[in-house]
Protein backbone atom coordinates (compact mmCIF):
# COMPACT_ATOMS: atom_id res chain seq x y z
CA UNK A 1 0.00 0.00 0.00
CA UNK A 2 1.34 3.67 -0.96
CA UNK A 3 2.07 6.10 1.48
CA UNK A 4 0.34 9.38 1.40
CA UNK A 5 2.25 12.68 1.29
CA UNK A 6 1.54 15.49 3.41
CA UNK A 7 3.14 18.38 2.90
CA UNK A 8 4.63 20.32 5.77
CA UNK A 9 2.79 23.40 7.18
CA UNK A 10 4.18 26.78 6.07
CA UNK A 11 6.36 27.38 8.33
CA UNK A 12 6.29 31.39 7.65
CA UNK A 13 2.77 31.57 8.32
CA UNK A 14 3.38 29.45 11.60
CA UNK A 15 5.90 32.05 13.00
CA UNK A 16 3.36 34.54 11.92
CA UNK A 17 0.98 33.24 14.00
CA UNK A 18 3.56 32.68 17.05
CA UNK A 19 4.50 36.53 16.69
CA UNK A 20 1.04 37.46 17.05
CA UNK A 21 0.14 35.11 19.50
CA UNK A 22 3.40 36.46 21.89
CA UNK A 23 2.48 39.59 21.60
CA UNK A 24 -1.44 38.46 23.15
CA UNK A 25 0.39 36.76 25.25
CA UNK A 26 2.65 39.60 26.57
CA UNK A 27 -0.51 42.26 26.84
CA UNK A 28 -2.00 39.78 29.59
CA UNK A 29 -4.85 39.14 26.88
CA UNK A 30 -4.65 35.53 26.53
CA UNK A 31 -3.23 32.60 28.68
CA UNK A 32 -0.04 30.35 26.93
CA UNK A 33 -2.45 27.71 27.28
CA UNK A 34 -5.51 29.47 25.74
CA UNK A 35 -3.13 30.94 23.37
CA UNK A 36 -1.68 27.14 22.17
CA UNK A 37 -5.28 26.01 21.35
CA UNK A 38 -6.65 29.26 19.63
CA UNK A 39 -3.87 29.15 17.09
CA UNK A 40 -4.20 25.68 16.79
CA UNK A 41 -0.15 25.26 18.10
CA UNK A 42 1.27 23.02 20.30
CA UNK A 43 1.90 24.14 23.64
CA UNK A 44 5.43 22.98 24.27
CA UNK A 45 6.19 24.99 20.81
CA UNK A 46 4.48 28.16 22.00
CA UNK A 47 6.22 27.88 25.37
CA UNK A 48 9.69 27.30 24.33
CA UNK A 49 9.15 30.73 21.84
CA UNK A 50 8.86 32.39 24.54
CA UNK A 51 11.20 31.07 26.68
CA UNK A 52 13.65 32.14 24.22
CA UNK A 53 12.69 36.10 24.18
CA UNK A 54 12.47 36.08 27.81
CA UNK A 55 16.48 35.00 27.98
CA UNK A 56 17.66 34.55 24.33
CA UNK A 57 21.10 33.57 25.63
CA UNK A 58 20.18 30.44 27.35
CA UNK A 59 20.46 27.96 24.69
CA UNK A 60 19.15 24.15 25.82
CA UNK A 61 21.43 21.68 24.46
CA UNK A 62 20.43 17.86 24.24
CA UNK A 63 22.20 15.33 25.02
CA UNK A 64 25.54 14.88 27.61
CA UNK A 65 28.07 17.32 27.89
CA UNK A 66 31.32 16.31 25.60
CA UNK A 67 34.23 15.16 27.01
CA UNK A 68 36.05 17.34 25.68
CA UNK A 69 34.89 21.56 25.64
CA UNK A 70 33.07 22.40 21.85
CA UNK A 71 35.74 25.18 21.63
CA UNK A 72 38.75 22.92 22.27
CA UNK A 73 37.66 20.00 20.00
CA UNK A 74 36.78 22.26 17.13
CA UNK A 75 40.37 23.44 17.70
CA UNK A 76 41.43 19.68 17.49
CA UNK A 77 39.55 19.05 14.42
CA UNK A 78 41.24 22.03 12.55
CA UNK A 79 44.24 20.91 13.02
CA UNK A 80 43.66 17.34 12.10
CA UNK A 81 42.06 19.28 8.82
CA UNK A 82 45.02 21.57 8.74
CA UNK A 83 47.29 18.34 8.32
CA UNK A 84 45.55 16.91 5.81
CA UNK A 85 45.08 19.61 3.76
CA UNK A 86 49.33 19.43 4.00
CA UNK A 87 49.94 16.20 2.79
CA UNK A 88 49.86 14.86 6.07
CA UNK A 89 46.80 13.02 6.69
CA UNK A 90 46.64 11.52 10.74
CA UNK A 91 44.91 7.63 10.49
CA UNK A 92 42.56 6.96 13.60
CA UNK A 93 45.10 6.03 15.51
CA UNK A 94 46.98 8.63 14.97
CA UNK A 95 44.06 11.01 15.74
CA UNK A 96 43.67 9.12 19.06
CA UNK A 97 47.26 9.64 20.02
CA UNK A 98 46.64 13.59 19.60
CA UNK A 99 42.95 13.59 21.76
CA UNK A 100 45.23 11.67 24.46
CA UNK A 101 48.00 13.57 24.42
CA UNK A 102 45.81 17.02 24.38
CA UNK A 103 43.74 15.59 27.55
CA UNK A 104 47.07 14.51 29.43
CA UNK A 105 48.66 18.00 28.53
CA UNK A 106 45.49 20.02 30.03
CA UNK A 107 44.50 18.43 32.60
CA UNK A 108 46.49 20.35 35.09
CA UNK A 109 45.48 24.02 33.82
CA UNK A 110 42.42 25.64 35.16
CA UNK A 111 39.00 25.66 33.69
CA UNK A 112 39.65 23.09 30.96
CA UNK A 113 41.02 20.53 33.79
CA UNK A 114 38.18 20.47 35.71
CA UNK A 115 35.39 20.04 32.49
CA UNK A 116 38.12 16.93 31.81
CA UNK A 117 38.10 15.69 34.95
CA UNK A 118 34.56 15.77 35.52
CA UNK A 119 33.46 14.53 31.74
CA UNK A 120 36.28 13.25 30.16
CA UNK A 121 35.64 9.29 30.70
CA UNK A 122 38.44 7.83 28.20
CA UNK A 123 40.02 4.15 29.12
CA UNK A 124 43.58 5.48 30.37
CA UNK A 125 43.23 9.11 28.54
CA UNK A 126 42.78 7.53 25.29
CA UNK A 127 39.28 7.50 22.85
CA UNK A 128 38.26 4.16 22.07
Amino acid sequence: MMRNYKPKKDTKLIEVKINEVVSKIENKSFSVTAAAIAVEIPFSTLHSHLMKLKNPSVVKHVGTATYIPPEHENELAACVKSMAEWGFPFTHKEIKITVSDFVIKNKSTNELAVHLQKYCCFKDDIPE
